[in-house]
């Protein structure tokens, strides 16, 4: 049976704000964009059922249209988020993406996103241009022999293995047992990641593919330190407050924690 693939409103319906807000950890910097509609946001539902979101700024910054959320990664969802945002004429359309989210990266560059100078330690800016799809729709239509189709929606990310570097120590401890919660800000290709998801760490040396028991959602990494337990997290630091300043040190992820919130990810060795 092929699936029913819809995209809805949040704004001004309480029932997919709700929805949106499990989905966020209900953290207030996107409600209050999207109740004041400086972010415009659609529910993807699937059957019926909700399987992500998209979301961009609804102001272009320097004729670019800015993506906030899009997640599962399809061709599909971002080609809705496109023709949503056209009302704006952008002149093009940009992400940053965290430089630990290969997945991700690699979604964008093949969809024709190239990296730009403003790219910083932690994220990578990835900007594609839109001018001459402009331009193209611009010019009348001319027929064609074969009927244009849009691409097929991707399996829902509950079906889908993720792929994210990780460096060492803790790939080693994931391998051997010793660290069963992963904390990744709520954003890319990890907003929306549910129970019975799997990903695939990797390095260098070697990698591990873990499968997803529980996902909960935390304003901070403080937060998701005390209430997970920071041994679990992080099973060298010798200290909460040792783990909390792990995390602080990652560079450009405070700030990204406060915008979108975070996620502690149960996991499981897949033997």
């Amino acid at each position: 049976m092929s699936s029913s693939i819809s995209f809805k409103p949040v704004r001004s319906h309480p029932e997919r704000m709700a929805t949106l807000e499990t989905l966020l950890g209900g953290h207030p910097q996107w409600v209050q964009g999207i109740e004041t509609g400086a972010t415009k946001c659609r529910l993807i539902f699937e059957n019926q059922r909700c399987s992500g979101a998209l979301a961009y700024q609804n102001k272009l910054i320097d004729g670019k249209l800015e993506i906030t959320h899009l997640s599962p990664l399809s061709t599909t969802v971002l080609e809705e988020l496109l023709e949503m945002g056209q009302e704006l004429k952008p002149r093009s359309v940009s992400i940053y993406v965290d430089k630990t989210e290969a997945q991700a990266l690699k979604f964008f560059k093949a969809e024709g996103f190239r990296e730009t100078a403003d790219s910083d330690a932690s994220s990578v800016r990835l900007e594609k241009s839109l001018v001459a799809k402009r331009k193209h729709e611009e010019s009348p239509p001319v027929q064609s022999a074969v009927p244009s189709r849009r691409p097929f929606f991707k399996a829902a990310r509950k079906t889908q293995a993720l792929e994210a570097t990780l460096k060492d120590p803790y790939l080693g401890q994931i391998e051997r047992g010793e660290k069963t919660v992963e904390g990744r800000i709520n954003a890319g290709m990890f907003f929306g990641i549910q129970a019975g998801s799997e990903i695939r760490f990797f390095n260098h040396r070697s990698s591990v593919t873990c499968s997803v028991l529980q996902v909960n959602r935390y304003s901070s990494f403080n937060a998701l330190l005390e209430t997970e337990g920071f041994k679990k997290c992080i099973p060298s630091a010798r200290s909460l407050e040792d783990a909390k300043q792990i995390y602080d040190r990652i560079p450009g992820y405070a700030q990204r924690a406060a915008q979108s919130g975070v996620l502690a990810i149960q996991i499981q060795v897949k033997q």
